[in-house]
């Protein structure tokens, strides 16, 4: 069962996704990345392939102000739709269905912080690398998460600050230089 792991919500249970299409971050993975990230006091969070909202919910857990959920998949916003409303954030959150690439290039909105976590079998990351430059603040952090097998190709503008792999997952935290 998928649990929030720190911050004022710590310990609670988030609803699982009943299709295995949704692959909610692991526990694991999840402390890894928040303990790279520090504090998230008042930082504006965009998570995109949200699946079950796993993620930018641990963020509002741990003291962000705004979280924007995106997502295609009517399950998967259905689905953070009623973490949200388990954790008692929709005050806090914006829950957005609409292809994500599309949403980068359209919206006008910044974050200090994103997230994705792109199904495993996603082709788009060139596309996805260089099109969230458009929502990132300077020096913002973009985390995107892989299969353990795929090579990432970042922008010059993205600079790696820190990579690992997790089981089947590879993590890749960059910072944006405008």
């Amino acid at each position: 069962m998928t649990r929030i792991i720190a911050g004022e919500r710590k310990g609670l249970h988030l609803y699982n996704p009943k299709n295995k299409r949704i692959r909610p971050t692991s526990d694991r993975v999840k402390e890894w990345i928040f303990s790279v990230l520090g504090s998230l006091e008042d930082v504006q969070v965009l998570d995109l392939y949200c699946g079950a909202g796993n993620l930018g919910i641990e963020a509002l857990s741990r003291g962000a102000a705004q979280c924007d959920f995106v997502d295609t998949s009517r399950d998967a916003v259905a689905l953070t739709r009623r973490n949200v409303e388990r954790a008692v954030y929709l005050s806090s959150a914006r829950i957005i269905r609409r292809d994500c690439l599309a949403y980068l290039s359209q919206t006008d909105e910044k974050y200090h912080l994103v997230f994705a976590d792109p199904p495993y079998h996603y082709t788009g990351e060139k596309s996805l690398f260089d099109t969230v430059r458009n929502v990132l603040y300077s020096k913002a952090m973009f985390v995107y998460e892989s299969a353990a097998k795929v090579a990432i190709q970042v922008p010059n503008d993205l600079e790696i600050v820190r990579t690992r792999q997790l089981g089947t997952t590879t993590i890749t935290l960059s910072r944006y230089l405008p």
